[in-house]
């Protein structure tokens, strides 16, 4: 019994379309690509579209030949484009899209797929029946051994193949590497085998997965297209596992500068003058008597890691209207603090409504340009690789619009100000969505309190600064990132803290990163107390001005009932 040695060669072609399936960090199943952008796995491990949001793809969790564990590569879920699933007492499959692009920017097509025949007679009993599997959230294995097939069912087969939980979704190939099954359960057969109860693996056959999406029977969700997708003639070629051409290289090694050009992004220095007589921050902003609200002071044990002007003790930066205070061994800002007028605020300044003064500018090219601050070392601000090279977006900090008001002249300046690398922060393109950005749209609009007295708000915000934080391209990224409001009410200070998290979205997190319990693809409403916590900063007298304190809970889930609350009087 013996095959030709490409044997090992086709096994390691198998195994690349096998991914770890994780929802947030935690292991749950294995998947495999069956097309291009197209995943299967079980229905008990991926159940709803809903679900799919939480899942991450995560390809290469394994060890290369000298025992050196291999860097994953993280995907996202589409399952808005594409969900098709079978309950777990019928055929127990889900087919899920996933994105092109990983989190670090490569292509889901290095990967292969592994093509389904429908064919329905692709092993015989007493053959071997190989599964590559992820067993209990592990680095890839392939059980080889022991592996025979016992029966066959109408819609399983059963097989003594070796697994372990989280194998589930896990290939079961024939000796000629195609895909015969979808392993999804152990079972005891009701026989005896070797004096004892016979217990078995079993898969669902590939050819039953196929006749459902055909028939739409005990299936559901977007069939025609995923039925188009597996049957592609192109595709299903030979049955065997599928190559693609490497995809064409990234912009990485010395070529971000022209990438940036292409895609409409430069950034720029100026002169130190420029910036002379900027009015930043203003503590007394709010207006009432006392109530005084200074920047975040930092603790004894982060003030040696401030940056500091070039020449200078200082550590403020200031722009119109806004100030940054940057980490020295970070590359990016402890937090940016603003002030909004909302009597002068205008949302009608666009990208390109840049400083009257540069000249420089053109305008009408202007909408993507960023800048380096000349006034603080340039080897301290973090470069446009990490964005250029990774689905992170230039994430301002201080949003464009909140330092724009004024004069005319002020409203363009403060929005010029705003595009500085020192303002910009690592989050992800989908960041700024859904909760998180009707929390600033809903500040703005209490601020100019249309029909009613505008008013003066305070807005200090910034990236958690952990130091188990991921790296990605050499950088560590945030995975949550803060806001906390401040304003006058009456005589009265009043504050409210907001979080939200990018775990999911940030490649190579730490197996043992210390959890905080929160939903992590959600935003939330925070005690200020608590993103002082988490932090670091000190944020003077608006602990005590939050409502959302001690006893009882210190966060809830940032809802537009819960905004109307606060910002809709």
């Amino acid at each position: 019994d013996s095959d030709q040695v490409n044997f090992l060669s086709r096994g390691l072609r198998a195994a690349r379309p096998v991914c770890r399936l994780l929802q947030g960090r935690t292991p749950i199943g294995t998947g495999f690509l069956v097309a291009p952008g197209l995943l299967l796995t079980n229905h008990h491990v991926i159940p709803s579209r809903a679900e799919a949001a939480d899942f991450v793809a995560e390809f290469d969790h394994e060890f290369d030949v000298d025992d050196d564990p291999v860097q994953p590569k993280r995907f996202l879920l589409d399952a808005e484009s594409l969900f098709a699933t079978s309950p777990k007492d019928q055929l127990d499959f889900t087919l899920v899209a996933v994105r092109p692009r990983g989190l670090d920017g490569h292509a889901l097509s290095d990967f292969g797929w592994l093509p389904l025949d429908a064919r329905p007679d692709k092993i015989l009993e007493g053959e071997p029946v190989v599964v590559i599997q992820h067993p209990d959230g592990r680095e890839k294995r392939v059980c080889l051994f022991d592996s025979e097939l016992v029966d066959r069912l109408p819609d399983h087969i059963h097989y003594t193949t070796d697994t372990e939980g989280g194998a589930s979704g896990s290939p079961a190939f024939n000796r000629h590497w195609q895909v015969v099954a979808l392993h999804h359960a152990s079972i005891r057969t009701g026989r005896q085998r070797r004096g004892a109860a016979e217990l078995v693996n079993e898969g669902v056959r590939v050819s039953r997965i196929l006749e459902a999406l055909k028939s739409g029977a005990r299936v559901s969700g977007d069939l025609e297209p995923a039925l188009r997708r597996v049957g592609d003639a192109a595709v299903a070629a030979g049955g065997r596992p599928a190559v693609t051409a490497p995809s064409p290289a990234s912009p990485r090694d010395g070529q971000a500068a022209a990438a940036l050009e292409a895609r409409g992004t430069r950034i720029r220095r100026r002169e130190k003058g420029h910036y002379a007589g900027r009015k930043g921050y203003d503590p007394g902003f709010l207006g009432k008597a006392g109530l005084r609200v200074a920047l975040p002071a930092l603790p004894e044990w982060l003030r040696d890691d401030a940056a500091t002007l070039l020449g200078s003790k200082e550590t403020v930066l200031d722009y119109l209207h806004f100030s940054v205070v940057m980490s020295r061994s970070r590359h990016l800002a402890f937090f940016s603090a603003a002030n909004i007028d909302g009597e002068t605020l205008d949302r009608e300044v666009g990208r390109k409504d840049r400083d009257p003064d540069a000249v420089s500018v053109e305008p009408e090219a202007a909408a993507d340009d960023w800048y380096y601050d000349p006034r603080l070392d340039e080897a301290l601000q973090l470069g446009p690789k990490v964005y250029d090279d990774t689905d992170f977006a230039f994430g301002h900090l201080t949003r464009r619009l909140d330092p724009v008001w004024g004069d005319e002249r002020e409203k363009r300046i403060a929005n010029d100000d705003t595009f500085h690398m020192t303002n910009c922060a690592t989050q992800h393109k989908d960041f700024n969505s859904g909760s998180w950005q009707a929390l600033e749209n809903a500040i703005l609009a209490f601020a100019e309190n249309r029909g009613g007295t505008p008013r003066a708000v305070t807005v200090i915000t910034g990236p958690v600064l952990d130091p188990r934080d991921p790296e990605v391209l050499g950088v560590a990224c945030p995975t949550a990132f803060w806001k906390v409001v401040a304003w006058a009410e009456g005589a009265r200070l009043r504050a409210a803290g907001f979080v939200q998290w990018q775990t999911r979205h940030v490649e190579q997190i730490q197996r043992d990163l210390e959890a905080v319990s929160l939903d992590r693809a959600k935003a939330w409403r925070l005690s200020v107390r608590e993103i002082g916590r988490l932090s670091g900063l000190d944020f003077g007298p608006l602990p005590a001005a939050d409502d959302l304190q001690g006893p009882g809970p210190v966060h809830e889930r940032l809802t537009e009932e819960a905004l109307e609350r606060l910002f809709g009087r």
